[in-house]
């Protein structure tokens, strides 16, 4: 599992090697953040941004990422009703999932899920088609 607290995490991971075009939806998430939090479209500060005070994004990489996104949930993930779940095509034909988890009125969780897991998993398989 991979948790993103700000643009830096995107930085750090692209030099690491991680999947460009998983790595290209998020980044394009931070970003759409951003200007809804600053107004600032020139995306000058977008290195500076923290998302601590507004929430987390978090990339599942195995079906076992499962228990560790429960313990931020502090509930099961499948007993979560998500504001939204997409179904993103990525360039390279994969597919992810991006379900919004809020916690509260100012902070909430983006989770971002790849098909694989999603097949893989009978679970969370259910929980996106019924609230999607």
């Amino acid at each position: 599992m991979k948790v993103i607290e700000s643009y830096k995490d995107i930085i750090k991971l692209r030099k690491e090697g991680y999947d460009k075009n998983i790595l290209k939806v998020i980044e394009d998430k931070i970003k759409e953040l951003y200007i809804n939090i600053t107004g600032d479209e020139t995306l000058i500060e977008l290195k500076e941004l923290n998302l601590d005070e507004v929430g987390l994004m978090v990339l599942m990489e195995d079906i076992e990422d499962k228990i560790n996104i429960e313990e931020i949930l502090v509930e099961e993930l499948i007993a979560t009703y998500p504001e939204y779940i997409n179904k993103i095509k990525l360039k390279d034909n994969k597919v992810i999932y991006e379900a919004s988890i809020l916690c509260n009125n100012e902070y909430g969780i983006q989770i971002f899920i790849p098909n694989k897991i999603v097949m893989e998993d009978q679970e969370i398989q259910n929980w996106i088609d019924e609230n999607k």
